[in-house]
């Protein structure tokens, strides 16, 4: 007679049989955590900040109403083509996207494609996406040839001194978006992405522009 050690087996039909209350709970807890948006977060480098943030995605509403009267903070940083990129320059004329990843992301490379599509859709109505990569001096040569391998059209800064994630991105997640409005004021902030939420970012997006 076969029998089931206590615990948790895969099934022929690939079901998870589970005989343990406690497995119960973990797994209960595994799939929520399944279910929220994936990222990443970055190692630490010297120099860094690393602090709570309110109004992320998924906060309440005082938090998400915060973020949406906050003011922008300037930083410049340097593209890949070497050129040098402030935020003022955007700020009042434009819709700007904030857009921070690093080439170890996995959740980062699946949004790009997306990202570089939304940009395409609405750069021409006054949208700017500005992708700053947190990459350290161990993956920061990887930039450039991903960009470049990707075919992006939107600029990408590098921030190995995390001069604009000290500012936006304390957290040091990725990916992490934020959306600005035209005033300076802050619409979005995201955490994360999964499968779908290109859909999402982009009608932010067409709202932020019909303002």
């Amino acid at each position: 007679m076969q029998t089931h050690a206590i615990g948790a087996k895969r099934s022929s039909r690939n079901f998870l049989c589970i005989h343990n209350p406690a497995t119960v709970v973990a797994a209960v807890i595994a799939s929520v955590v399944a279910a929220s948006a994936v990222g990443c977060s970055a190692p630490v480098t010297p120099g860094s900040v690393q602090s709570a943030e309110p109004g992320s995605s998924g906060g309440d509403d005082a938090e998400r109403s915060a973020s949406r009267t906050k003011k922008t903070a300037d930083f410049t940083l340097e593209t890949i083509d070497g050129k040098t990129v402030s935020l003022s320059d955007y700020v009042g004329n434009s819709v700007v996207l904030l857009d921070f990843w690093a080439t170890w992301c996995e959740p980062c490379l699946q949004a790009m494609p997306h990202l570089n599509e939304i940009y395409r859709k609405h750069q021409k109505s006054g949208f700017v996406l500005l992708s700053i990569s947190m990459d350290g001096p161990d993956t920061v040569a990887e930039v450039r040839s991903y960009a470049r391998r990707q075919n992006l059209s939107f600029p990408i800064l590098l921030d190995e001194e995390s001069r604009a994630v000290s500012l936006y991105n304390p957290r040091r997640s990725a990916p992490y978006a934020v959306l600005i409005a035209r005033d300076g004021s802050i619409l979005h902030r995201r955490d994360g992405f999964r499968s779908g939420d290109e859909v999402a970012i982009e009608a932010e997006v067409v709202e932020a522009l019909s303002r």
